[in-house]
């Protein structure tokens, strides 16, 4: 997270978008935790730092600038996995117990505020499973169940893909791809791995 925040360009600890840091992942690679430990506080750019780990691919479900349809978002999930998505996180969202079951605000649907991980779904609910960033004490062990039509869940919804550390890919298609793709950063050999896992 520091790394990211000192060097991705994507915003500070007032806020920002996700999409610049998957930009960054896939040219610059991401430190480990180990290496730049969180300060929550923004920070100067280790431009030294070993950066391990990368995205290899990464779009918006359908564009930045609205709310995939229902199934546009069932599809995106089975097809790639979790998804970056933006939520409108007003008072109710933050306080909402989960004993009163799915989360549904009105008149909640101007704008956007927050990042979430939408993680799954449940027709039964009309709901989607999210993952917050604000540690198990919130909601439901830091999950909640809202409703696929409130609070703007879902805005600008992107899918990520990460490098695999079981494959590796050869020297002439990196170099195609770092022309192509602007990539400054190699991506690691398995036996580089071996030498982060030790």
């Amino acid at each position: 997270e520091q790394d990211i925040l000192n060097c991705a360009g994507a915003g500070s600890c007032g806020g920002g978008w996700y999409d610049p840091v998957f930009q960054y992942m896939l040219t610059e690679g991401v430190a480990s935790e180990g290496a730049e430990p969180y300060l929550a506080i923004d920070d100067a750019c280790d431009f030294n730092l070993y950066k391990p780990y990368r995205a290899i691919n990464w779009g918006f479900v359908t564009v930045k600038s609205e709310i995939p349809s229902v199934q546009q978002l069932k599809d995106a999930l089975c097809k790639y996995g979790p998804l970056a998505v933006a939520v409108n996180a007003t008072s109710s969202f933050s306080s909402h117990d989960p004993a009163d079951g799915v989360f549904e605000e009105e008149g909640a649907d101007e704008g956007i505020n927050h990042a979430v991980t939408l993680v799954g779904w449940d027709d039964d609910k009309n709901a989607w499973l999210i993952k917050n960033s604000w540690g198990s004490g919130w909601c439901d062990n830091g999950y909640m169940w809202i409703d696929y039509n409130t609070n703007n869940i879902g805005y600008a919804a992107t899918w990520v893909q990460a490098q695999s550390r079981f494959y590796f890919l050869d020297d002439d298609f990196l170099k195609i791809l770092t022309e192509r793709f602007e990539i400054i950063n190699p991506f690691l050999h398995p036996k580089e791995f071996e030498k982060i896992e030790g």
